[in-house]
């Protein structure tokens, strides 16, 4: 009977320690994040409320005379924009990290 007694007070030790390990781990993971000043918010729109926006940046990208954006898709952790333009279509692939360009594939005519 005793050593029942032991079990079950030791077994309660482990439930609490347990407990303090999760408020712990809690804690921690609400103190990790960005800071609240440098989160910008957004005006609302027609639900009411504003809004969260990470930090933006400028960039530019130059593309052909005459090329006009006719479709933006979102591939994985890439933007692909796609231009048509006098000179044929070509695919334009964005870091949306950081605004680079990971490169372009101009498409052309497959001749049979």
């Amino acid at each position: 009977m005793k050593a029942l007694k032991v079990l079950v007070a030791g077994m309660g030790v482990v439930i609490v320690l347990g407990l303090a390990l999760v408020g712990y781990g809690l804690y921690r993971n609400n103190h990790l994040k960005a800071p609240a000043e440098s989160v910008q918010t957004v005006p609302a729109g027609p639900s009411g409320a504003a809004s969260p926006v990470a930090p933006f940046y400028a960039s530019e990208l130059p593309i052909p005379t005459g090329s006009r954006l006719e479709q933006v898709l979102s591939a994985g952790d890439r933007v692909v924009l796609r231009f048509t333009g006098d000179d044929g279509d070509r695919l334009v692939v964005l870091d949306p990290r950081n605004g680079q360009v990971g490169g372009t594939i101009q498409l052309i005519p497959a001749h049979r």
